[in-house]
């Protein structure tokens, strides 16, 4: 799946994992290589944070499928807008 960000709460399958993925931030880093952003931060289905060694992180291409869509309205989709530009900026300079 590829595209736009989808919204915090948004549940998610991901490819090869049997659990579900609950989005829960955006463009975090990598601890091993701060110069990898993910598209999300996220939480296993339907424990949610247990742990702060238990939070995820994956792309917009690693995602199969949607199960449920989280909360948006004007706010959201404005912030994603952006985030989005400043995702496309970030990855652009990364690949000079």
């Amino acid at each position: 799946m590829a595209g736009e960000l989808l919204p915090l709460g948004t549940v998610v399958k991901i490819k090869e994992l049997e659990r579900y993925m609950m989005v829960c931030g955006y463009a975090s880093a990598s601890a091993s290589n701060l110069s990898r952003i993910y598209d999300y931060s996220g939480f296993v289905y339907p424990e949610g944070y247990v742990d702060m060694h238990k939070v995820y992180q994956f792309n917009n291409e690693d995602i199969e499928g949607v199960v449920a869509l989280g909360y948006q309205d004007r706010e959201t989709n404005m912030y994603m807008r952006a985030l989005e530009e400043k995702l496309q900026e970030i990855r652009q300079a990364g690949n000079e």
